[in-house]
């Protein structure tokens, strides 16, 4: 596996921070986005994301730690732009996981990840674990779900804050089934922020669930979807 990270991101949507991306190997077969709908797999990003995957350009694992540990305390760090948690397919790599929430600890430093969780085979149950222990000690990792439905499932596993998909033209604010209160990505409707100035993502211990409209090359297939 192959990583790529930007001290300091030319991602206008993201703000001035670092970013990572992560070679596709790790993109899970639970996500229903691999297949159609990934915003990462069209246009300028893809073509970074494939030289990365290809060895093209990148870092290893262990340049990607040490060029962490590097920046400076407090500092804003996405990791992923495109990509997930280290580890083949559907599995984490839990030890490498530790390693990276390690080398993170003086960052405000989150991400997201479409691993299987509610699941309860073996590589679920595998992947809840290290989830959780990432968040308890101070790397945020959001579980990503496909629609609001999915929403009350992993929040009832209380391992990790939660986003979701909302359709195009969703409310900014709406509920589940259960309740939980989902709110739109500020930056989606809102002028002047940055996913740098916002940092709600970032909240482990957050009461809301973040909710993306539907982006991308495939808008209108994900917005369906997640309808």
């Amino acid at each position: 596996m192959n990583y790529q990270l930007s001290p300091q991101t030319a991602n206008v949507k993201l703000g001035f921070m670092a970013a990572s991306i992560s070679s596709k190997e790790t993109c899970p077969d639970a996500c229903p986005l691999k297949k159609e709908g990934c915003y990462g797999a069209y246009g300028p990003i893809n073509w970074i994301w494939t030289k990365v995957s290809k060895g093209t350009i990148g870092k290893s694992f262990g340049e990607l730690l040490t060029s962490l540990k590097a920046l400076p305390k407090g500092y804003a760090f996405r990791h992923n732009q495109v990509g997930d948690l280290m580890g083949l397919n559907n599995e984490i790599d839990t030890p490498k996981l530790r390693e990276l929430t390690a080398a993170v600890k003086h960052l405000v430093a989150w991400t997201y990840t479409h691993k299987p969780i509610v699941q309860s085979d073996s590589v679920a149950l595998a992947n809840r674990k290290a989830i959780q222990e990432a968040n308890q000690n101070g790397f945020t990792i959001n579980i990503s779900t496909n629609n609001i439905a999915e929403v009350d499932a992993a929040l009832a596993l209380g391992i990790a804050p939660v986003c979701t998909i909302l359709p195009l033209g969703a409310a900014n604010t709406s509920y589940t089934t259960n309740g939980a209160k989902v709110i739109k990505c500020p930056a989606q409707y809102r002028d002047n922020i940055t996913c740098n100035s916002c940092r709600l993502c970032a909240v482990s211990n957050r009461s809301v669930v973040v909710g993306f409209e539907a982006h991308g090359a495939k808008t209108k297939q994900v917005s369906a979807a997640a309808a």
